[in-house]
């Protein structure tokens, strides 16, 4: 193989990871965190059933949850997702100690843009009958908490539904 030959195969190559590099940053730059609670395929259930404890993030277009739930473009960028989920965007599981003080510091800017009006959606409900059922629950009225806590959720449901 000619000097030449070499030289311009290691430019193309050179551009061609440069140019695969540069659209997952921009792609992982416009990206967020999923709040439905998904798996990332390590908790398996005793039958061997994918447990759904985690928030992970994910690029504004494609994705790779697990190996059961992906996209053309997750898999075309699984190992910069991978070195992105371990270093950059960690996966938070429900499991972990620090998961409440994490969710809690989570604003609206670090969800994925595709469910920003839904995290905003869930947020309003939450707020809106979160003091009542504490209300209720330091009256000791867990019957009324409870059935709060049942409209809440119809209500979250409903607007899920209509979107």
């Amino acid at each position: 193989m000619s000097c030449i030959l070499r030289k311009r195969f290691l430019l193309i190559g050179g551009i061609l990871l440069a140019a695969y590099f540069g659209m997952y940053l921009l792609d992982a730059a416009f990206g967020g965190y999923d709040p439905n609670y998904t798996s990332d395929g390590r908790l398996r259930y005793g039958s061997g059933m994918l447990v759904h404890d985690c928030v992970m993030w994910q690029p504004r277009f494609g994705s790779y949850y697990n190996e059961y739930r992906h996209d053309f473009v997750g898999i075309i960028f699984y190992p910069l997702l991978q070195l992105d989920h371990r270093y950059i965007h960690k996966t938070h599981s429900i499991w972990d100690v620090d998961f409440p003080k994490w969710w809690e510091s989570v604003v609206v800017a670090d969800i994925h843009p595709e469910y920003r009006s839904d995290y905003t959606r869930w947020n309003s409900v939450t707020a809106k009958y979160d003091p009542e059922i504490e209300a209720a629950k330091s009256r000791g009225d867990t019957a009324e908490a409870k059935r709060l806590q049942k409209v809440m959720r119809e209500e979250m449901n409903n607007l899920e539904t209509t979107k």
